[in-house]
């Protein structure tokens, strides 16, 4: 394989192990697109997202653009003939990556540090991901659904998490998404206390989503207004909806996401 000029690793604690392995450029990728609203925009997402990690994560806008836009900045000027990516494949780091994918037009290799194994994207490898992350950024998940059954051999591994990404979308039979499922399992079993929550959510997940803290707590705070019967605002992706009042929901029976009719 060609000589690595750029390793584009998430987060910290990745980026900081490949550089105890001798990897010389490394730059850790610290945006969390899976949480909170996304837009296939690109002029318009740096923007959102600015505005959402500042609310959401006690933040500020300096901040965010040392942590993240001068990452990207970096990564679509800089003269790189080959970026190699080190994202798992949860929910959480398959979204960034394929954000990060679409971005890497100008570069000659790109290649893949999967829990699976090393793989060099191929041109088609490249383009289907990109077009995978316009679907998840879409305000309709129709893209994404349609784009499941072409999923290229090499990327047969993200499907686990697209198909979560999926089931994000309230059930039409109990009206909560799979996360928060996983929430209100934990809550019926007696626990209440916020760490016992992260815990249980961790290992019931099996790393599907890979929330972290932050996430976990979000989930649970929209599980539990949904218990108390009050209206809850999610993104889902580019979707936006009202849990009392979804526009989709995942149908068990058709294993798909569907309109309300």
């Amino acid at each position: 394989m060609a000589t690595v000029d750029l390793h584009l690793a998430s987060g910290d604690h990745r980026a900081d192990m490949l550089r105890r392995a001798g990897c010389q450029h490394v730059l850790a990728w610290r945006e969390a697109l899976a949480d909170g609203p996304i837009t296939a925009r690109r002029d318009e997402l740096l923007a959102m997202r600015r505005q959402f990690v500042t609310q959401a994560y006690s933040s500020s806008a300096e901040q965010y653009d040392a942590m993240v836009t001068s990452v990207l900045t970096d990564v679509r000027e800089g003269s790189y003939q080959h970026i190699m990516l080190h994202f798992d494949n949860d929910l959480f780091c398959v979204t960034n990556a394929l954000f990060c994918i679409s971005q890497l037009s100008q570069v000659a290799t790109v290649s893949w540090d999967t829990p699976q194994g090393v793989i060099e994207l191929t041109t088609l490898d490249r383009a289907f991901a990109s077009s995978c992350w316009r679907a998840l950024a879409d305000t309709t998940p129709l893209g994404l659904i349609d784009l499941l059954p072409q999923l290229p051999q090499q990327l047969q591994f993200l499907r686990p998490a697209l198909v979560a990404h999926l089931q994000r979308f309230p059930a039409r039979d109990t009206g909560f998404g799979k996360p928060q499922e996983i929430i209100r399992d934990l809550l019926d079993r007696g626990l209440d206390e916020e760490a016992d929550i992260i815990n249980g959510f961790i290992a019931l997940d099996a790393n599907t989503y890979g929330w972290g803290d932050v996430q976990i707590l979000r989930e649970l705070r929209i599980t539990r207004a949904m218990l108390r019967g009050e209206d809850a605002r999610m993104s889902i992706g580019g979707v936006t909806l009202h849990t009392k009042r979804p526009t989709w929901v995942w149908d068990v029976r058709r294993n798909t996401v569907c309109p309300i009719e």
